[in-house]
């Protein structure tokens, strides 16, 4: 799934959803609770929102689901924590609705930003 810092939307991603959902499937569990983290969290939502895996409930923890998978981004903000120490709630909410919103095709509805 890796290559040169870079995340590749590709057969990798599918092979990391697709068993578990068509597992989920074929056994009949229904009532599945999901804890997802870091490329997990990514995985299990495009999992949900684009191929229609039903899950009781989904918890992401410390999702990376911006392109190229964080390593920009965390480079940035490691290089210049003090500004984004400083940024107010609002622009801190949206940047992570943004960074969250980025593992979805579609987007994420007003429900799911909540």
């Amino acid at each position: 799934m890796y290559g040169g810092g870079q995340y590749r939307h590709s057969r990798g991603s599918r092979a990391r959803w697709e068993p578990r959902t068509e597992r989920c499937r074929a056994t009949g569990h229904t009532g599945v609770h999901v804890i997802a983290h870091d490329v997990g969290g990514a995985v299990a939502l495009r999992a949900r929102l684009l191929h229609g895996a039903s899950y009781a409930s989904l918890c992401l923890i410390d999702v990376v689901a911006l392109s190229p998978w964080g390593s920009l981004f965390f480079n940035l903000v490691k290089q210049q924590a003090h500004v984004f120490e400083q940024l107010p709630p609002h622009v801190h909410r949206g940047a992570v609705q943004a960074y969250i919103s980025d593992a979805s095709h579609r987007g994420l509805t007003a429900e799911l930003t909540r």
